[in-house]
């Protein structure tokens, strides 16, 4: 219930803020349909994640799958922002969002990792 009516909030405000506004000006079919659909799969992913963020804080699941669920929800998190910046303010090279991007892309690299190594920290 609580992944539904989350999920219900953030897609609604992701098509308030972000697919309405930048849908506006487009005029072929192509591009809006990747254009909504790109923000639309981001809140998909975040609102697939939140039952394990749940399982997670149970210790159901290891590090390394916790690190790469963070990863996804980074990224996704990331190209959230990134629809919103672009279309308020403008995105240049450098912006401090790419620190999403890139600490998605250290999650994803140090949970690959762990999973690899086959190991655990003690607690």
């Amino acid at each position: 219930m609580l992944t539904a009516i989350a999920g219900g909030l953030l897609c609604f405000a992701v098509v308030t803020y972000a697919v309405v506004p930048s849908i506006q000006a487009l005029d072929n079919v192509l591009e809006i349909v990747v254009t909504a659909l790109y923000p639309l799969l981001d809140v998909l992913i975040l609102v697939l994640l939140l039952p394990l963020f749940l399982a997670f804080r149970k210790g159901i699941f290891g590090t390394a799958y916790a690190l790469l669920a963070l990863g996804a929800a980074l990224e996704a998190v990331g190209d959230l922002v990134f629809t919103y910046v672009n279309l308020a303010v403008g995105y240049y090279d450098g912006h401090p969002l790419d620190l999403l991007w890139f600490l998605g892309f250290i999650s994803y690299a140090y949970g690959f990792w762990r999973q690899h190594a086959g190991f655990d920290l003690p607690e």
